[in-house]
C-alpha cells in the first residue's frame, strides 16, 4: 500500500529521516508501523506501541512548531523497557538493565497495560476492558 501511494518501501515500511518525514518530502511524516527508524548501530526499531506513542508525540510538537514559524525538533526514541506475557501468570521482560520473569513480569505486564489504558480512556477505560 506504501508503495502504490509512492513511497519506496524497506520491510514493508518506510525509511523516515530523523524528523519522521518521507523521503523526498517536507510535509509528510510517517510514524508507528508504517516507518522504518534505525538506531544508533544502524539496526531498525521494532514497531511497538512505545516507539509509535513517541513518535506521535514528536510529530504533535513539530507540527505545532511548524505551524507557528518555530524549530522542528529531531525524534530520539527512549526505550523505557519491554515487556511480554507468556501466559496467564508468566511473563518475561527487561527494564533497563534489569531482567525480570515470571510472576515479577507478569505484574508489570498487567499494571503497564492498566496504564496504558488509562492514558487512553481514563478510569472508564480501565474498568472496562482492565480485567481488574
Amino acid at each position: 500500500m506504501l508503495e502504490e501511494a509512492g513511497f519506496e518501501t524497506m520491510r514493508g515500511r518506510v525509511k523516515v529521516d530523523e524528523y519522521l518525514r518521507a523521503p523526498g518530502y517536507e510535509d509528510v511524516f510517517i510514524i508507528g508501523d508504517c516507518s522504518l527508524v534505525f538506531n544508533d548501530e544502524g539496526r531498525p526499531y521494532p514497531p511497538t506501541a512505545q516507539i509509535a506513542s513517541q513518535q506521535g508525540e514528536n510529530v504533535a510538537k513539530n507540527l505545532v512548531a511548524l505551524l507557528r514559524g518555530g524549530k522542528t525538533e529531531p525524534f530520539r526514541f527512549d526505550l523505557k523497557g519491554t515487556l511480554a506475557s507468556l501466559g496467564r501468570h508468566n511473563a518475561i521482560g527487561v527494564i533497563g538493565k534489569r531482567k525480570v520473569f515470571g510472576s515479577t513480569a507478569s505484574f508489570l505486564k498487567k499494571a503497564n497495560d492498566l496504564r496504558w489504558l488509562y492514558t487512553l480512556g481514563g478510569v472508564p477505560l480501565v474498568l472496562r476492558k482492565g480485567f481488574i
